[in-house]
């Protein structure tokens, strides 16, 4: 058994060197080209199979909202995929002068509304109803889903897109064969999407809304803890918005946000696969130079004060109880993001943590526990958190004091060789894994370029885990882990 044991340790460090020394080959291999408007491209050839896929990241996120557009960011997502000048409509310059009549439309209409009690319940009907007319009449030249038509047509697999606090990304894999047909139709989204049907699609966000934000425990409980974690930051407004800026904002508020930060110097896309560079950069370039640069898009300059308090948000409701307890960290480029990391792994993710351990095997008073860092973003200062929901016949308010305890040891049992062996193996682990497909790596690079300070930077992270010490840990658990810096929210059933 011992030599048994020997063997698989000594194939798992030949596995693990293999997979690091092709990490270190994929650098090499990595083919940066910007174009005159600024739009940055990463071309990594890689495998055998004749696909490719790519990833583009926009430098755009809820964080760039400012109060009345809350949710614009995510409504862009679900816009890009509406079609163009050309791709979606059977005619657009009637379609063109149709939309018009759409927003006029509209713009009336949300005048009378935003009247209130004095509003005209007569005019409210009429304008409503013209709204509704005129958005019939724009149908009309609606080729609809014709944008994932011509991609299915053509072979495309995962065809995706992502809104989040920092960044909005769009990515799918076609044949390399392909690869001129995906610079053809991406950089005419890019230059000439049309907001076609967004009032229809405004609709369908603010049901998204109502299913995962309002009518869960949850969704209400990640909705209040943000608010109270955050007073000054974006990062408190959440992702998909608000009730009061979905139900007001309007096309033209659409199209600015887009004119802003859809522009090629604030974008970067990756192509990885069975890519030719040379005829890559010849179609990159013959298309995606109609891409519109800009002034750089403002900067996020509202600073998040230092918590001088506990926070406390408490939902009632007979849902299962739940408990979030955040705490206020570093953004991902700071030194001490990666200990952070480490510290939150320690105490609560995996079967291995304390939490776990402590709650959930020994004292069986929760089902489940867990902890990441980077909520709802990690561009900017964020939250570390912890979560714990409890078993049946456990108060939350005795699981939340269980958790208390296992924090404590955190700062006076700090982080210990052997717990941050296993955080650096679990870490790499996660990483390399997440670069083993072309569509992973693909992200990867142009999430790094955009954030990380560059893309070689994704080449340096196996360094820096192996540099982190217990030192690092121990200081960053004492200076995070305090009662003054912390969020807590709970799910409690109703009082009698």
């Amino acid at each position: 058994m011992r030599i048994l044991i020997c063997l698989v340790c000594t194939f798992l460090t030949l596995a693990t060197a293999a997979r690091a020394d092709s990490y270190r080959d994929l650098e090499k291999r990595v083919t940066e080209y910007r174009l005159p408007n600024g739009l940055t491209f990463l071309f990594l050839p890689r495998g055998s199979a004749p696909v490719f896929s790519f990833a583009t990241v926009v430098n755009a996120g809820a964080v760039n909202e400012q109060y009345g557009i809350g949710g614009l960011a995510h409504m862009m997502e679900h816009m890009a995929f509406k079609g163009t000048k050309v791709v979606g409509t059977t005619d657009y310059p009637a379609e063109e002068e149709a939309l018009r009549r759409v927003d006029g439309a509209y713009v009336a209409l949300l005048e009378e509304r935003r009247q209130g009690v004095r509003a005209d319940s007569t005019a409210l009907a009429r304008l409503l109803a013209e709204f509704r007319e005129a958005q019939h009449t724009a149908d009309e030249f609606v080729v609809h889903n014709e944008f994932f038509k011509i991609l299915d047509e053509h072979g495309a697999e995962g065809v995706n897109a992502g809104t989040g606090a920092d960044l909005t990304m769009y990515h799918y894999a076609l044949p390399s064969n392909k690869l001129e047909l995906f610079a053809m139709l991406e950089s005419d989204r890019m230059a000439n999407t049309v907001f076609r049907e967004f009032y229809k699609e405004n609709e369908v966000v603010q049901e998204e809304r109502r299913m995962r934000s309002e009518s869960t425990a949850g969704g209400r409980l990640m909705d209040e803890f943000l608010s109270a974690a955050y007073k000054e930051h974006p990062y408190g407004h959440g992702i998909i918005g608000t009730p009061s800026d979905l139900q007001n904002f309007t096309r033209a508020d659409g199209a600015r946000f887009w004119n802003t930060y859809y522009i090629a110097n604030n974008m970067t896309v990756a192509v990885v696969g069975d890519v030719n560079i040379a005829q890559a950069q010849e179609d990159v370039e013959r298309y995606f130079s109609i891409v519109p640069s800009g002034p750089p898009p403002p900067p996020v300059v509202t600073e998040e004060p230092p918590q001088m308090a506990e926070r406390r948000v408490i939902i009632e409701d007979p849902a299962q109880p739940f408990l979030l307890i955040g705490y206020h960290v570093p953004d991902e480029n700071h030194p001490d993001f990666l200990a952070c990391q480490a510290v939150i792994d320690v105490l609560a993710e995996g079967r291995s943590s304390r939490a776990y351990r402590r709650l959930v095997k020994e004292s069986a008073q929760a089902v489940q526990v867990g902890g990441f860092v980077g909520y709802p973003g990690s561009q900017y200062p964020t939250i570390a958190l912890v979560y714990a929901a409890a078993s049946s016949g456990t108060s939350i308010h005795d699981l939340e004091a269980a958790v208390h305890e296992v924090v404590a040891t955190m700062v006076n049992d700090p982080v210990t060789a052997e717990e941050l062996a296993g955080f650096k193996a679990r870490a790499k682990a996660r990483f390399l894994k997440g670069l083993r497909s072309d569509a992973g790596l693909a992200m990867q690079l142009a999430r790094f370029q955009e954030f990380r300070g560059g893309w070689r930077n994704l080449f340096t992270y196996l360094r820096e885990v192996d540099a982190l010490t217990e030192a690092d840990c121990a200081r960053v658990a004492e200076q995070v882990l305090r009662r003054t810096n912390r969020t807590v929210g709970l799910i409690q059933p109703p009082q009698q």
